[in-house]
């Protein structure tokens, strides 16, 4: 399950994601079509489906909505081959069996909340997943944190182009980046071995208005 595939319907074709494997169905055997293409990037870890099919449930939307909503697709120059992603171990798609202790910092200025964050980063070998109410500043807290992360850092959030943020799905995926930074759209990328998600600015509604 999780995996991006290719499937025809009326004529087209179209991506969709592996939710559940099942042995046997209720359709009648003609009327089951095969997948054409399995895509060639890593399975969306299972807590990733698991809140998908929350979401559809909790705002009564169908799967394909959410997923359609909140998940890029290749674009249709997408080249499979110059794509080269190292598929994840099992295991590390399993980050999130250990659930992760809340902890409240505060900070009175710019200069203090990016030492705490370095504070988290240096203080473990894992992955990190920072959220920020607005897309905005992203780029003040990159320029901060590339002094000594330039290389580790992906920025993902809904202002990128399709293009983009296709191109910044897989490098997540692919685990080469350590630092994810974003807006709400970045809780649901797949990122590799997360060892800390830190929320900038909980107090803004902007974290749960659209």
């Amino acid at each position: 399950a999780g995996s991006m595939v290719t499937i025809p319907w009326r004529g087209r074709t179209l991506y969709g994601i592996v939710a559940t494997l099942s042995t046997t169905s209720s359709l009648e055997p003609k009327k089951i079509k095969s997948i054409l293409e399995i895509i060639d990037i890593p399975p969306l870890p299972a807590h990733v489906i698991h809140t998908l099919l929350w979401i559809g449930e909790f705002y009564l939307s169908a799967l394909a909505t959410v997923a359609y909503a909140l998940i890029p697709t290749p674009p249709k120059n997408w080249n499979h081959e110059a794509t080269k992603i190292k598929i994840p171990q099992k295991h590390e798609f399993l980050h999130l069996r250990a659930p992760l202790s809340p902890h409240l910092l505060t900070y009175h200025s710019t200069p203090e909340k990016i030492e705490h964050i370095l504070q988290i980063l240096d203080s473990t070998d894992q992955n990190t997943l920072i959220i920020t109410p607005h897309h905005e500043d992203i780029p003040v807290l990159c320029s901060k944190l590339s002094i000594t992360h330039a290389s580790d850092i992906a920025i993902y959030h809904g202002g990128l182009t399709p293009k983009k943020q296709w191109q910044t799905w897989c490098a997540i995926a692919d685990g080469t980046k350590r630092i994810v930074i974003g807006t709400r759209a970045a809780i649901l990328t797949p990122i590799v071995n997360l060892g800390a998600i830190i929320f900038l600015e909980t107090e803004s509604i902007d974290h749960k208005q659209y």
